[in-house]
């Protein structure tokens, strides 16, 4: 796991958490082939997850909270969906180019999930999106043209 730290006894402000490990690619037919995954998530958007493909460099955005949740029970609907399969947590993706099945050791995505809620927790998260949102909205108001 990587974050920013500071100096000796003083940590600066941590802008995202990083993870790289194994996981698993499920073919059609069962077939297990090992692929580097890279986990990231950045204060910036404090409500998804990145896995990131290394060899193929093929980028999943998947919530937060819907990992988190698929390690207790399945979870999901439609093209993205999350369930615990013993020690390894199942995330299953349909997108326009297929679907795909993807097995990653449960203890470590856990483990990068809290490292991710000590940074920013729910409730914090939902108030930097909200925040965000509103300056949005506020630029484009401010906008010749903008919704008036």
């Amino acid at each position: 796991m990587s974050a920013r730290h500071g100096g000796p006894g003083r940590p600066e402000p941590v802008d995202g958490v990083a993870h790289w490990l194994v996981g698993e690619l499920v073919g059609g037919d069962g077939s297990r082939t090992p692929v580097d995954v890279d986990l990231s998530w950045e204060r910036v958007d404090p409500l998804t997850v990145r896995i990131r493909f290394v060899a193929a460099d093929v980028v999943w955005l998947v919530g937060r909270e819907l990992l988190g949740e698929g390690l207790v029970r399945p979870a999901g609907r439609g093209d993205v969906q999350v369930c615990l399969l013993g020690a390894r947590v199942q995330v299953w993706v349909n997108g326009p180019g297929g679907c795909a099945d993807v097995r990653l050791d449960a203890a470590e995505v856990t483990d990068f999930l809290v490292a991710t809620y000590r940074v920013v927790g729910p409730d914090e998260a939902t108030a930097i999106v909200h925040t965000q949102l509103e300056a949005g909205l506020a630029t484009l108001l401010d906008q010749p043209g903008g919704v008036s």
